[in-house]
């Protein structure tokens, strides 16, 4: 079981320094606190695997995908939730960010 389809709109930043392939890269994602506009380290950051994607994202643009939280059902991804902003992060580095538009609890089911 993979747990609830995330699907987000995203915008890979100048930190990537190069293009991503989607579905095939592995970031991890952390909730943006509302009150700070960052990410908080002490969260844990969630793995990801996409299931679906644009293929060759650019710095820059913006762009719809999919993906699985890794670490369903922990309760740490009852936090991402419509509306959430989050960053992509590889290791601790911001290289995009997103929110998420829908979530299909009913995926795979």
């Amino acid at each position: 079981m993979h747990g609830p389809l995330f699907q987000v709109q995203a915008t890979l930043l100048p930190a990537a320094s190069r293009s991503r392939l989607v579905p095939e890269w592995r970031p991890t994602i952390s909730p943006i606190v509302e009150s700070t506009g960052r990410f908080d380290l002490v969260i844990p950051s969630l793995g990801v695997a996409f299931a679906s994607g644009p293929g060759e994202v650019q710095i820059g643009a913006v762009f719809s995908c999919s993906f699985h939280l890794l670490a369903w059902p922990d309760p740490l991804c009852d936090c991402i939730v419509v509306g959430v902003e989050f960053s992509f992060l590889e290791g601790v580095t911001v290289v995009g960010s997103g929110r998420v538009v829908a979530v299909d609890h009913g995926y795979g089911a």
